[in-house]
């Protein structure tokens, strides 16, 4: 079916050729006059194989086309078959038309040209032209406004409250009263205007109560609505399609679903004429998105069920087909996940006078839904033998009381429990209790809950058990659930009560380790418990501090160094799940780190974070956050990246140590006293540097070494000045320069030396002056060895 393509027609023009094939004469415009670039629907019919000459065989090459002529331009083309009439209005009569654009005042020809069924070699040819007048009628209506799908005998109401104007001026303006809108109804099959109306004048209004109604009925499935304007000259016209369906149908479905269920389907339908499909496809996409199909047949009376195993939404779209004409279906199904009834009682066995106390509540994915209508039944085989529809809700949680009369004998008994979801579904449960007609063996205990809350110390309880039965016990038991375990103790774990007497249980509960711990204490016997309920609750106080607010250090380029952050648990429990937060910046040059996993009470821990990619001397800055059991402590992080200056530190310690050598090899002992001096400020110098670079002080490492250099340089210009002193000395003095030297005597040089040859020096005078520079030497030698630190030629040691 291609009703769509008509949507937005906007004028209509149409030839019928009657029943003989060759005459196209009294043709019918639709509209009278067509505005300018409206549409124009051209329609003609075709006979073919009627039982008589003049009808189209359309097995042999036919054609149907027209011509429309405007001023100086031409436009040609074929006809197509209108294959969105349904049904046709003769089944030997073919409906064929093009739409067009209206250009001016232009004229249309249709020509016809095919072979004759019955006289072979026959050719018919028609042409009839027309004119088609354009006006200036503008239509505010999108041309889709007035397309109509409706039921046989339905209404169509039409109610004009939009502008219609002429020249861009209103219909109502008093200039253009003369001028008037009608629109007519006009069936396809016959040509003929069903009613005509006339436009109220005030079309900017809206008019429910003068609306102008149209009524269709089967035997026109398809028409037109024609609007005109006219004031005596042209002012165009529009049209709209309507058309009336031949069938229509819905889907009905069963709601409340649930996973498991099956979704019933079937279908309703209303057959107005020609015949309805005999099945109905429908695709179901399912809440996983895979696409099934299932079929409504007529032969099953348009039904089915469908299994849904998934919760969420079904999406079904059915079509129903029949002929050219296709309707369509939707329908939207929510599966909900099963519900189920959860409920216990307080025990298991019960006596003849004892309540039994029960909880129940209506689950769907373990969350609680509303109920109503909840019942709990004890029944044996199908005899009820006690009901009870009292209640108190709570949070959609139900508790019944249910007391044991005396029509009850000892047996085992059925609860069953019975609740309404809000969906109208009615969910049951049931389990096994034994009842006994006597009490013949039991306890009490007091009290059956314990609730306490501790901060630091451990606290005592009493729990006091008396025998109820009508017997000695002799083996009650107590045991402590496995999360109880390490935070409770008892003074006794067994014991027995004769009838008629009770013990004092005493009860020690440590603080937990956590600010909530729930457990129970079960007592049993044999064919009895009871059981004592305990929550501890704890006052837990967590802090935790670091040490240092402000972190400093320096590192070396092309290297590593570590942050270390001490971070002190204050508080009275141990944390855990420690994390860290690097800021921007500083994460850059971040490399791995060591986090303990978890810090006692009063235990501090140190957490370590390596650092490097030091390519140039920077100083970084930024923050390092530490988190744990939602406490969070800052410190602001300083690196400073150096240059290694340890090749320079080394150059100073093997120029101090050569020049330590060269002192050492001076003979003049008082430029050598001053020099020491010196020496030992350079030592003290070296030694601070050392230290400075081995603690990691790269920083003020590097400032000392500008000032030890100078020193370097003025200890070394001293010692050269000296040595060239005694260099020079040295050299001067020669036997025979009538000196007699400290290096010399009367038998080295006796020119020099010689009392014969030298009177003022007697010879008496020169061997006092000789031994005297002995003793010189030899002290300078004492003096020299001792003063000279034994580390001038090695490395200072740390």
């Amino acid at each position: 079916m291609r009703i769509v393509a008509l949507f937005t027609f906007a004028l209509f023009v149409s030839y019928f050729f009657g029943t003989c094939f060759a005459d196209v004469s009294n043709p019918h415009i639709f509209p009278l006059n067509a505005t300018v670039n409206g549409k124009v629907m051209v329609i003609t019919s075709i006979r073919i194989n009627d039982g008589s000459t003049d009808s189209c065989d359309l097995s042999k090459p036919y054609n149907f086309s027209y011509e429309y002529n405007y001023s100086s331009a031409r436009i040609k083309g074929d006809l197509s078959e209108l294959s969105y009439v349904y049904p046709q209005p003769n089944e030997k009569i073919r409906l064929y038309g093009i739409e067009l654009n209206a250009k001016n005042n232009a004229n249309l020809s249709i020509i016809i040209e095919c072979s004759d069924v019955f006289s072979p070699g026959t050719q018919h040819s028609e042409k009839k032209t027309s004119k088609i007048n354009t006006g200036n009628l503008e239509f505010p209506y999108a041309e889709d406004k007035f397309y109509f799908k409706n039921k046989p005998n339905d209404t169509i109401r039409l109610y004009p409250f939009e502008i219609i104007t002429v020249n861009g001026k209103n219909l109502s303006d008093e200039e253009i009263q003369n001028y008037t809108l009608a629109y007519s109804l006009y069936n396809l099959y016959t040509d003929n205007a069903i009613k005509r109306k006339i436009f109220q004048k005030q079309l900017d209004l809206y008019y429910p109560s003068s609306s102008n109604i149209f009524a269709f009925d089967a035997s026109c499935p398809i028409g037109y609505i024609v609007f005109e304007g006219s004031d005596g000259v042209v002012l165009g016209g529009k049209y709209f399609l309507v058309y009336t369906i031949p069938f229509s149908f819905s889907l009905t479905t069963n709601s409340n679903l649930e996973r498991g269920d099956y979704l019933s389907i079937s279908a309703n339908y209303t057959l107005y004429y020609d015949s309805f499909p005999d099945n109905i496809s429908i695709k179901i996409k399912q809440p996983d998105n895979e696409e099934v199909y299932v079929y409504l047949l007529k032969s099953s009376n348009y039904q089915t069920s469908y299994l849904v195993n998934q919760t969420g939404t079904y999406i079904l779209n059915a079509t129903a087909q029949s002929g050219i004409y296709t309707d369509y279906a939707s329908k939207y199904i929510d599966v909900a996940e099963v519900k189920n009834i959860s409920f216990s009682t307080d025990k298991n066995i019960y006596y003849v006078g004892e309540t039994i106390h029960l909880d129940a509540t209506l689950l769907e994915n373990g969350i609680p839904q509303p109920s109503n209508d909840d019942i709990v039944q004890i029944k044996y085989g199908s005899t009820i033998y006690a009901i009870n529809e009292t209640l108190v809700k709570t949070n959609n949680t139900c508790a019944f009381s249910i007391p044991l009369d005396a029509n009850f004998s000892t047996n085992i008994y059925t609860v069953l429990v019975s609740m309404k979801g809000e969906n109208g579904k009615i969910y049951t449960k049931e389990k096994s209790i034994t009842i006994h007609e006597h009490l013949p063996l039991g306890f009490a205990v007091v009290p059956l809950s314990i609730n306490v809350t501790l901060s630091g110390e451990k606290i005592e309880k009493t729990i006091n058990v008396s025998n109820t039965g009508g017997e000695n016990i002799s083996n009650i038991t107590i045991t402590v659930s496995e999360i109880l375990k390490d935070i409770v103790s008892l003074n006794t774990t067994s014991f027995s009560l004769n009838i008629s007497e009770s013990k004092t249980i005493h009860l020690f509960i440590l603080p937990s380790a956590s600010e909530l711990t729930e457990g129970e204490i079960l007592l049993t016997t044999t064919g009895f418990y009871e059981k004592i309920n305990v929550a501890v609750h704890t006052d837990i106080f967590r802090s935790a501090e670091l040490k240092q607010k402000e972190y400093s250090c320096q590192a070396l380029l092309g290297e590593e160094t570590t942050v270390q952050l001490m971070l002190n648990n204050t508080g009275t429990s141990s944390l855990d799940n420690i994390t860290f937060f690097l800021s921007e910046g500083l994460d850059n040059y971040f490399f791995d780190s060591t986090i303990p996993d978890y810090i006692e009470a009063d235990e501090e821990k140190s957490l370590l974070f390596n650092f490097g990619n030091f390519n140039e001397e920077e100083t970084i800055t930024g923050t390092i956050t530490i988190n744990s059991n939602g406490i969070a402590n800052t410190a602001d992080i300083t690196i400073i990246a150096v240059e290694d200056v340890s090749p320079t530190i080394d150059a100073i310690k093997n120029r101090k140590e050569e020049l330590a050598l060269r002192l050492g090899n001076l003979k003049s002992t008082t430029e050598k006293d001053s020099i020491e001096d010196l020496f030992d400020e350079l030592q003290a110098s070296v030694s601070d540097l050392n230290s400075d670079y081995n603690n990691q002080n790269y920083l003020d490492a590097k400032g000392k070494i500008a000032p030890i250099e100078n020193q370097l340089d003025s200890i070394e210009a001293l010692i050269i000045q000296i040595e060239s002193s005694e260099t020079s000395v040295i050299e001067d003095s020669y036997c025979g320069d009538g000196v007699c030297n400290a290096d010399e005597d009367e038998n080295i040089c006796s020119e020099d030396c010689s009392t014969t040859n030298n009177e003022k020096v007697p010879r008496k005078t020169s061997w006092v002056i000789i031994a005297g520079i002995l003793v010189a030497v030899v002290v300078v030698f004492i003096v020299a060895t001792s003063l000279v630190p034994e580390d001038y030629a090695g490395d200072e040691e740390e």
